[in-house]
């Protein structure tokens, strides 16, 4: 199910960024938005809730991989400030979706 979610990250991610500054001016927060839908098991079950926590920990995943891609194109340093994460069920008639979006904030000190 982590594969097929990070497949599904990879084919349905919109992501944003924006840079803001701060009173160092090598120093800025980046704001990444992260969302995407993936099929979950239809109707309530054990099923569900693991579906739940796979897309959750793939956006855990994003989060981390965001510092590294940060330091690997315009920063020194990179920490991650805040992370807001939700995953909600879209019923559909026959395939419930699993729709999971994060906001995160990342502090960098440019190169």
């Amino acid at each position: 199910m982590v594969r097929f979610v990070c497949l599904g990250i990879l084919l349905a991610t919109t992501i944003s960024a924006t840079a803001q500054s701060n009173l160092n001016p090598r120093e800025v927060r980046v704001q990444v938005s992260v969302n995407y839908s993936v099929p979950g098991p239809f109707g309530d079950s054990e099923d569900w809730v693991k579906a739940q926590e796979s897309a959750r920990r793939a956006l855990y995943m994003v989060a981390d991989r965001e510092c590294t891609i940060l330091k690997e194109t315009i920063a020194t340093e990179c920490r991650l400030e805040t992370m807001n994460v939700n995953a909600n069920r879209h019923r559909q008639p026959q395939q419930d979706m699993i729709n999971v979006g994060s906001s995160m904030t990342f502090r960098v000190m440019l190169k």
